[in-house]
């Protein structure tokens, strides 16, 4: 069995993960909290786009935030 690459993230990194057959939505990893939670805050855009669709991330950044979260950051990133 192939071992997964490694993904190396930087504060800033936007991913996507899909919610739906048809839809994915927009994370950005944007600190890193270690004095109470120890773990990644993301910001998850409250925009859902089709699947076949790339926007630009500089205009998916500038969209509502819905909402902020700690988080496992490699959780989220292998799932799109």
């Amino acid at each position: 069995m192939e071992k997964p690459k490694r993904i190396v993230t930087k504060i800033g990194n936007v991913f996507c993960v899909q919610i739906s057959p048809q839809k994915k939505k927009y994370f950005q990893y944007i600190a890193n909290d270690r004095l109470q939670l120890n773990s990644s805050v993301i910001r998850v855009f409250e925009r859902a786009y089709p699947v076949d669709q790339e926007p630009k991330l500089t205009d998916v950044v500038q969209g509502e935030v819905e909402f902020y979260a700690h988080t496992v950051l490699s959780w989220g990133i292998f799932v799109c």
